[in-house]
């Protein structure tokens, strides 16, 4: 796109962004206001609103080419808010003060964004509400998907049993960072290489998978020694190196998981939902069945079904490219 139209396709994003996220926020509002604290609620819907506006920023910087221009925003935004939040949480060990001091670090972080989207406010016209109808579902599955195993965690173990898996759930964290970096170099090649060639594509997407496993496996192996058998690790955690060793598995798949991209490049969208909406019901299941037999299981469960989601998106991805 030219300078104006990108201007304008990006002011028209944060207009229909900020629908949604008022659609979505204030039934979570309300609902936090009823069931736990309506303060906290709202203090992390805004800071969903300040993630997305700052995100939208350099999506459209990424698309210019500018990667490393990308990355070091990315990474600088997130530095800043993790010194901010642990310092919040160190000095003052409320939930509340960390997530405020994380939401003025974000609008800091993105101010000049909060500015210019208020100043130069755009309503979307028709076709771009079109299109944005269309990944609807495949972003709230996706989005969702990233979260499901800590989800059916939360809501099926016990208190104590649920904060050492959110800890275990660190190496996820690291895992998803390692795909996402890889991933805004890797969805813009395949639009080209899907033009081209689908099959060659899959090929070039099948090789990038397989290092960044080898990769994250060595990566998040480190991570895991740091976090749980080091001087540093919490004294409260008390892992099994099995579990351990399964989780740095089963998050390694997801890290090579590039076959989402694939999907949406050759405009498979639907098909993408359907595979994400079977991959809920499959942790939801393996979570019912394995959380009252104990937590090595539960954690066997989930690791099950992140390999088997990537499975079944590289299966799905191979037959497209033949189509």
């Amino acid at each position: 796109m030219e300078l104006a139209q990108r201007f304008l396709f990006v002011a028209q994003g944060r207009t229909v962004g900020f629908a949604f996220w008022l659609l979505l926020s204030l039934p979570s509002v309300i609902a936090g206001s009823l069931l736990w604290d309506f303060s906290l609620t709202l203090l992390t819907q805004v800071q969903v609103l300040v993630m997305f506006l700052f995100t939208l920023d350099v999506v459209a910087r990424k698309s210019d080419g500018d990667f490393l221009g990308y990355a070091r925003a990315v990474f600088l935004r997130n530095l800043l808010l993790l010194f901010g939040g642990l310092a919040a949480a160190y000095l003052t060990g409320s939930a509340w003060f960390s997530i405020l001091a994380e939401v003025v670090l974000g609008f800091f972080a993105c101010g000049t964004t909060v500015v210019n989207w208020v100043l130069n406010f755009r309503l979307p016209d028709v076709d771009y509400v079109r299109r944005c109808f269309s990944f609807i579902p495949v972003s709230l599955l996706g989005g969702l998907g990233q979260y499901v195993d800590r989800l059916c965690a939360s809501f099926f173990l016990p208190a104590v049993v649920f904060s050492a898996y959110s800890y275990l759930s660190l190496l996820m964290v690291g895992a998803l960072a390692i795909q996402q970096i890889v991933n805004t170099k890797v969805i813009t090649l395949l639009a080209v290489r899907c033009k081209e060639s689908p099959r060659d594509a899959f090929a070039y997407l099948l090789k990038v998978s397989g290092g960044v496993f080898l990769i994250a496996l060595l990566l998040m192996a480190c991570a895991a020694y740091v976090l749980f058998f080091s001087w540093f690790s919490a004294s409260w955690v008390s892992v099994d190196i099995i579990v351990v060793v399964l989780f740095v598995l089963g998050v390694s798949c997801r890290a090579a998981e590039f076959f989402s991209s694939f999907l949406i490049v050759m405009h498979k969208k639907k098909l993408l939902a359907w595979i994400q909406f079977v991959g809920l019901f499959v942790y939801a299941i393996l979570s019912v069945i394995s959380y009252s037999s104990g937590f090595v299981p539960f954690v066997v469960s989930m690791v099950s079904g992140m390999i088997f989601f990537t499975a079944v998106l590289a299966l799905v991805s191979w037959r497209v490219s033949f189509a």
